[in-house]
């Protein structure tokens, strides 16, 4: 069947880093992989070593990987090492002083996770890879079917885009009865942040409820507006934040948010068993999402950014069944002890709240 999916999903680092290996290693043709952070270490070193034999075995191998994020990999030796055994790598926006880009180091950031092979099975979600992030609670779905040619064209997209060459306009895709899956994008363009659009349209249009899980929470007004009046129209809109991220400023930034989403009756359950860096979402059972995006600021309006959206049941059963279990180790906060929560830890987001725009 020309629009049949299969897809499978991995819920934690280690899990995907082996199955993108297994999927690698059996590569024809091709082999597309652009990544945010991805280090020469215990985590990124095997799957150096296979492009390298992969790329000498005739198939093609691309490797985009943000300069930033993989800073401790760029731009040599790894870069030179790849290219030796006939790896094409190029690193996004580049921290060379002299350069534009080097003065908005921060900013524009190619954030997203894409692995493509054969262009016929593809892997998307939360993951990176480094070491100290083996153990972390992330979501990645490995799928196979036609949305693979759509982040495979992203990929062209972003390449070209890294490259400097002319850049490649494709028709984007309504997800619908012919299309359950698509692949959306979010690019630092006010009139290309096609992924936040459509995030904030499906929560205006919910009836039952939303459920959205985020490592960094820093909602832009829009957003956060959206949230509030959601839950006050009656729809159960529930949040899952860590209450230990790996950036201390963005989890007190946060904070300065759950006073105003609790009185509108926002659910927050904050925490969990161990650092939960997926970023998903569903709504009523009709709608589910999965990828790089985080709901602060960088990615929001910063980062270029590619998730999957879905309207296929089982896809979004899954994606609710993860969200629900991830719940039952996080503590669902209560407004009132909220409230009465020690005075410099009020200080503390309140002086971080500056910092929003930022984060």
């Amino acid at each position: 069947m020309p629009n049949s999916y299969t897809y499978q999903f991995f819920s934690h680092a280690h899990e995907a880093w082996d199955a993108i290996y297994q999927a690698c290693s059996e590569a024809k043709t091709s082999i597309l992989f652009e990544h945010f952070i991805f280090i020469d270490d215990e985590s990124g070193r095997p799957l150096i070593n296979l492009f390298k034999q992969k790329a000498k075995e005739g198939v093609k191998v691309r490797v985009l990987l943000d300069a930033l994020g993989s800073t401790e990999a760029f731009p040599f030796p790894l870069g030179a090492e790849l290219k030796a055994a006939g790896v094409e790598i190029v690193f996004f926006n580049t921290l060379i002083p002299g350069t534009f880009h080097y003065l908005n180091f921060w900013f524009f950031r190619d954030h997203r996770k894409i692995v493509v092979v054969d262009s016929q099975v593809a892997f998307t979600g939360g993951v990176c890879f480094q070491e100290q992030m083996k153990e972390w609670r992330d979501t990645c779905v490995q799928i196979e079917g036609p949305v693979v040619q759509d982040i495979a064209l992203s990929f062209t997209a972003m390449w070209r885009r890294a490259n400097k060459l002319k850049r490649i306009l494709h028709h984007r895709k309504s997800l619908g009865v012919e299309n359950k899956f698509v692949f959306l994008t979010n690019e630092p363009f006010v009139r290309r942040r096609f992924l936040y659009r459509e995030l904030l349209e499906r929560i205006k249009k919910a009836r039952r409820y939303i459920r959205l899980t985020t490592p960094y929470f820093v909602p832009d007004g829009k957003l956060a507006h959206a949230l509030r009046r959601a839950a006050r129209r009656g729809v159960e809109v529930s949040l899952l934040i860590p209450n230990h991220s790996d950036k201390r400023l963005v989890d007190l930034a946060a904070q300065g948010y759950f006073s105003g989403l609790l009185k509108s009756g926002v659910n927050i359950y904050w925490g969990g068993e161990r650092f939960n860096h997926t970023k998903a979402g569903t709504i009523d059972g009709e709608w589910g999402t999965l990828g790089s995006l985080n709901l602060d600021s960088a990615s929001l309006w910063y980062n270029f950014e590619g998730n999957i959206v879905t309207n296929d049941v089982g896809f979004i059963t899954a994606l609710d069944e993860q969200f629900i279990d991830d719940c039952r180790s996080a503590e669902l906060i209560d407004i009132v002890r909220w409230h009465n929560r020690p005075w410099y830890l009020k200080f503390l987001a309140f002086c971080v709240s500056p910092l929003r725009l930022v984060l």
